[in-house]
């Protein structure tokens, strides 16, 4: 098994982000969306992107964003990549993609109750480098802290990989349950947020003992 691309999201605080940019996370995810717990303003992203280690990429979560919100979020800071978290139309990817061809999307898919239609993943397919699989809860879209129902990986990890799309897992995840998921269901990459916090804050511990999981996982399967 390849090992699986690992996402830390939803960081504020200077020292929240030099603790992460010590560690081996591909990525770190900075919430751009008002009105988020977790949400950056536009004055402070700058800085706290300049504390992340030189080969993490900085990821910027936005949730039906207007493309001059795009550009303008583009303009503020040295973004690697965004993490489009609503019902965005694969136009949007088409326009982000064409006028940086090099920027990393991510289109975030909702798990409800319901079994969504992996078919509408050959839209974006285009323009998304991955694919993102997250909980959504009536019209809370991610940050919900809840795993959704993981049998739906199989179908969705089998539409992605014919459409050569990396398959993303986020929801819930922890310490607890991030081997399960790795060993039962082999996604390409993973997304954690709440699970690697204690008393709203990134613990140290925790996303420590969260990428050791992750590896011993990883080394389980390989």
């Amino acid at each position: 098994m390849k090992k699986p691309f690992i996402k830390f999201c939803g960081f504020q605080s200077v020292r929240d982000v030099q603790k992460v940019s010590r560690l081996p996370v591909d990525a770190v995810g900075f919430i751009l969306v008002p009105g988020r717990r977790r949400s950056v303003t536009r004055s402070r992203l700058p800085e706290l992107i300049r504390h992340l280690s030189a080969g993490q990429a900085a990821i910027g979560v936005l949730q039906n964003p207007s493309w001059d919100e795009v550009k303008s979020w583009l303009e503020t800071a040295s973004l690697s990549g965004i993490q489009l978290h609503g019902e965005e139309p694969a136009g949007l990817l088409r326009k982000i993609k064409s006028a940086r061809p090099g920027l990393h999307l991510t289109k975030v898919i909702h798990m409800q109750d319901a079994w969504p239609e992996p078919a509408r993943l050959k839209a974006y397919q285009p323009w998304a480098d991955a694919i993102l699989l997250d909980t959504a809860a009536g019209n809370i879209k991610g940050g919900t802290g809840k795993p959704f129902d993981w049998r739906l990986i199989p179908a969705w990890k089998e539409a992605c990989n014919k459409l050569n799309l990396p398959c993303w897992v986020a929801g819930g995840l922890d310490e607890n349950n991030v081997v399960e998921l790795i060993t039962r269901y082999r996604p390409d990459g993973i997304d954690v947020s709440g699970g690697i916090e204690i008393n709203q804050r990134k613990d140290g511990v925790k996303m420590r003992l969260f990428l050791e999981r992750v590896k011993r996982a990883y080394a389980a399967t390989s």
